[in-house]
């Protein structure tokens, strides 16, 4: 995982957003998100995939990789 560089002005706001469309791309299941999921949170790496739980992903979840991002 390559970390993104902070703009000059970052802002809550926007990461915070991120994190609620990451949850809610999540929840719809969508695969490329969910394997990105797997890639990036220390949790979920090891499980199966494209199965995982997917109510067992929180917005804490999604927030902690937006900061690992």
């Amino acid at each position: 995982m390559h970390p993104k560089p902070l703009p000059a002005r970052p802002s809550l706001e926007q990461y915070k957003k991120q994190a609620k469309e990451l949850l809610k791309a999540y929840r719809s299941a969508d695969v490329e998100t969910m394997r990105r999921v797997k890639r990036n949170h220390p949790r979920f790496e090891k499980l199966a995939e494209p199965g995982f739980d997917i109510r067992k992903f929180a917005l804490a979840d999604a927030q902690l990789m937006i900061a690992r991002e």
